[in-house]
């Protein structure tokens, strides 16, 4: 919890650290309820490409770099409450996945440039070397070689929510509603969720 509200703003982890700090014998004041939810997707990883003709061996290079492409991402709201209370309770953010993937794209970004550049380099003297000892077959198997070979490392990120909302609270009932909007558009009806 002490790491936790280190990195996050949401209230409902700085509550639960002060319930805890306060009261750590007694498991009366602990919540009974936590709420979890996995809202939209983090950004995509595609493969851009680069193909040209080289005018020195006449084999056809090409270089890959990852990019990112954002979800597109829907207004979705959720609200909780309890049948002896008819205020409606938020979760609040826990984490922002899209803001970690574009920071380590960020710092990525560099050493994929040279990645990118060194692997060309290395396409280059093998295309030479190629064409030098096969003549123009040489020139047309590394243009081969060089289109099959190269692509860009689009893993990581893909299955991971967008953002992760987090809920805790301690109730006294025994069923709770969840109402859940996409768009200003209800999705079902009101769920009842036993405690």
């Amino acid at each position: 919890l002490k790491r936790a509200v280190k990195i996050t703003d949401n209230q409902f982890v700085k509550r639960v650290k002060e319930i805890k700090e306060k009261d750590t014998a007694s498991l009366s004041g602990n919540d009974n309820f936590y709420l979890f939810v996995f809202k939209g997707f983090a950004p995509e990883k595609r493969s851009r490409s680069l193909t040209f003709s080289n005018p020195f061996t006449g084999a056809i290079n090409h270089v890959s770099i990852a990019r990112l492409v954002p979800q597109n991402p829907k207004k979705i709201d959720i609200s909780l409450s309890s049948s002896n209370s008819s205020s409606a309770i938020v979760p609040s953010s826990l984490t922002n996945i899209n803001a970690l993937v574009l920071k380590q794209y960020e710092e990525e970004l560099p050493y994929l440039v040279v990645k990118a550049m060194t692997r060309l380099s290395a396409q280059v003297v093998k295309d030479y070397y190629l064409r030098k000892e096969l003549g123009q077959g040489g020139a047309i198997l590394a243009s081969i070689l060089n289109l099959a070979i190269e692509r860009a490392d689009i893993r990581t990120w893909t299955l991971l929510p967008g953002k992760i909302l987090f809920l805790s609270q301690r109730y006294n009932t025994e069923k709770m509603r969840l109402s859940i909007a996409v768009e200003g558009k209800k999705i079902s009806e009101e769920r009842v969720i036993p405690i």
